[in-house]
Parts: C-alpha cells; structure tokens; sequence
C-alpha cells in the first residue's frame, strides 16, 4: 500500500498548518483542540517546519521555557524529510524509524498535501492483517469465491 491508498482509506483530513510566529501555547490548543500530534509550519505555501508534542515536552517543559512567550519558530523542526504521495508504507516506517519521527509531512509535486503519522501507518497495517486472516479463513472453510 502506497501513502495514497493510505489517505483513500482513511478518509478526507483537514490540513492544518500555522505560521512560524504563532506562540506555542496557541499551538498547543490547537493541537488539542484537532486532536493532532503535529502541526505543519507554512508560510504562504512554503513549507518551513513541523513541531509535535514531543517538541513541546522536550523544547518547553523540558527546559522551563514559558509556552505563552515563546513563538513556535523558537522549537519547530525545520526543512522536515518529507515523503511523496506514492511512496510505500514500508518505505514511510523505515524513514520515520532512522529520523526518529512519527510524522511526515506529504508532498506532491511540490505542494503540501498531507500528513501522515505512524498511527495512521500501523492502523492501516493492523486492519490489512485482519482482513487477510478473514480470508484465508474463509477459504479455509471454503467460502471463497
């Protein structure tokens, strides 16, 4: 499965993106308040960074920085890896595991057109799973077609 089958399958999603100078409590919020791990950082269609939760806990609690002064350019992840809309799911785990990241970014002929997490990854594996149990079962029990 292909990072596009992924998003057909999981359904239309919201793009959320913020600029570079929004605090980060504000970011935070948001986060909570679209039940997201990440937010995109853009400006105009330019994508300039990511910042996740665990750039909150490591960039701000971590070092008692204060949330409401602190703008997200100070702790975002800059010129994040990004993958293309058709790139393997294999290939997508396999760059989160050697950046140590949980999510990327999607382009597509240069334009941000996603996100993807490794939940999305693992839900999609674990549901690929279950139906090919169903099936060798049932043509175990000889309903198959």
């Amino acid at each position: 499965m292909n990072v596009k089958q992924l998003l057909q399958t999981m359904g239309p999603r919201e793009l959320i993106k913020i600029g570079p100078d929004l605090i980060v409590l504000d970011a935070a919020r948001l986060m909570e308040d679209k039940d997201v791990g990440a937010l995109l950082i853009m400006e105009e269609e330019k994508l300039l960074g990511i910042v996740s939760e665990r750039d909150l806990v490591r960039k701000i609690i971590a070092k008692e920085l204060n949330p409401g002064s602190t703008s997200i350019r100070m702790i975002m992840t800059e010129d994040p890896t990004v993958i293309g809309l058709y790139a393997r799911l294999e290939d997508c785990e396999g760059v989160m595991k050697m950046q140590h990241v949980r999510h990327l970014p999607i382009v597509d002929n240069g334009e941000v057109v996603g996100i993807i997490s490794l939940r999305d990854i693992l839900t999609v594996s674990r549901q690929e799973t279950t139906n090919l149990a169903q099936h060798y079962e049932d043509y175990i029990r000889g309903q198959h077609s």
